[in-house]
């Protein structure tokens, strides 16, 4: 099992769709054949969708004790989420784990189990 923080489709939401489009062309790829490398896409809804207060940008510290550097605003980072979001829309295995009720914890719950479906999905296919 692989869990990668970042899909190669995240790519597309930072740069112009005339970019993207190129890049895709030059390196002999397209985006379905993208979507076919995972077996599943679980996009965690940035804190600044619906969980606003627990969004930290600018200088600040980050849940391991460490400063870090944030430069995106709330907005921005609504609009690169959406993008993102967007980029997977027609993987047919995507799950959005947005900001409910249940807090953190609840997301990651809703996360394991989601990602438990897949590997449970996969070891029936074997």
């Amino acid at each position: 099992v692989i869990v990668m923080d970042r899909g190669i489709l995240d790519i597309s939401a930072y740069l112009p769709s005339e970019q993207w489009n190129r890049l895709l062309e030059v390196s002999c790829l397209e985006h379905d054949q993208l979507l076919k490398r995972y077996d599943g896409v679980l996009h965690l809804v940035t804190a600044a969708h619906g969980a606003e207060k627990f969004y930290k940008h600018g200088e600040v510290t980050d849940d391991a004790g460490n400063t870090v550097f944030r430069l995106e605003t709330p907005n921005i980072a609504r609009e690169l989420d959406d993008k993102v979001r967007d980029a997977w829309s027609q993987h047919p295995r995507r799950r959005l784990v947005g900001n409910e009720a249940d807090g953190f914890e609840g997301k990651m719950r809703r996360s394991v189990d989601f990602i438990m479906e897949i590997i449970n999905g996969k070891m029936h296919n074997v």
